[in-house]
C-alpha cells in the first residue's frame, strides 16, 4: 500500500505525508491510516480518484478539501490541501 500512495504522489504531482498508527499490527483485521496532500487542485482530485480506483478495500472516514491562493504567485493554478483518514481492511 505504501507503493501504491508514493506512486500516487509521484504521478500526481503531489506531495503527501503517510500517517500509519497501526501499520506493523493490524486489529481486528484494520489498518487505520491519514494522508495530508498538498498540491494543485486538479491533481489532488486525480490523485484521489486513482486511490479511490485501487485494490483495496478502503473506507474512508474523513475527508477535508481546502483550497488556497499563493499570494506571491496570484495567477498560479489553484493551490489545495486534502487531509484524508481511512481505514484499510486486511486480510489475515
Amino acid at each position: 500500500l505504501i507503493t501504491l500512495l508514493e506512486d500516487l504522489s509521484n504521478r500526481h504531482k503531489v506531495t503527501q505525508k503517510i500517517i500509519a498508527s497501526n501499520l506493523d499490527a493490524p486489529s481486528n483485521q484494520r489498518v487505520s491510516m491519514n494522508l495530508n496532500l498538498t498540491g494543485n487542485y486538479r491533481n489532488i482530485l486525480e490523485y484521489l480518484h486513482s486511490f479511490e480506483e485501487a485494490d483495496y478495500f478502503i473506507a474512508i472516514n474523513r475527508l477535508y478539501l481546502s483550497s488556497f491562493v499563493d499570494r506571491s504567485a496570484p495567477t498560479a493554478d489553484p493551490q489545495a490541501s486534502l487531509d484524508l483518514e481511512f481505514t484499510l481492511y486486511v486480510a489475515n
